[in-house]
């Protein structure tokens, strides 16, 4: 019976984790929302949450924001966030956000603040955490 049980468990493990894997880290889909539902709610998540709102437009369902990241530690970096977020029609009553973080890294030289230009930011851990606050929000107003 254990060993029944062990080999559920790692077929229920295994499967999660190519689910996982094989989902795009830099978009959620969100349903029950219309598009400007989503971007009025976009626009609550980012007063709530400190991003400063650069753009947004309704009609072509974007929104850019602006975020500081500080750094925690005495010789950790600050950098500028720009995250361009697109809401995509997918299907009925069923909307695509989908993220493009570009980042800055903010260095003083002279009692001056630069910034030097990363780009745009490869999948990772800055999309995953991101979609995580926004995912937290949306299922907060479910």
């Amino acid at each position: 019976m254990k060993a029944l049980r062990l080999i559920f468990l790692m077929s229920f493990y295994c499967l999660f984790t190519c689910y996982a894997f094989s989902q795009d880290s830099k978009s959620h889909v969100i349903s029950n929302m219309n598009s400007n539902e989503i971007l009025d709610n976009l626009k609550r998540f980012s007063l709530e949450n400190n991003y400063f709102i650069q753009n947004m437009d309704k009609e072509n369902g974007f929104v850019q924001l602006y975020y500081l990241s500080k750094g925690k530690g005495l010789f950790t970096s600050e950098y500028r966030l720009t995250i361009n977020i697109f809401v995509v029609s997918h299907a009925e009553n069923e909307n695509i956000l989908t993220l493009q973080i570009k980042a800055d890294e903010m260095y003083t030289k002279d009692f001056m603040t630069y910034y030097k230009d990363l780009g745009i930011l490869p999948e990772g851990k800055s999309y995953t955490d991101l979609l995580g606050l926004i995912k937290q929000f949306f299922d907060r107003l479910n």
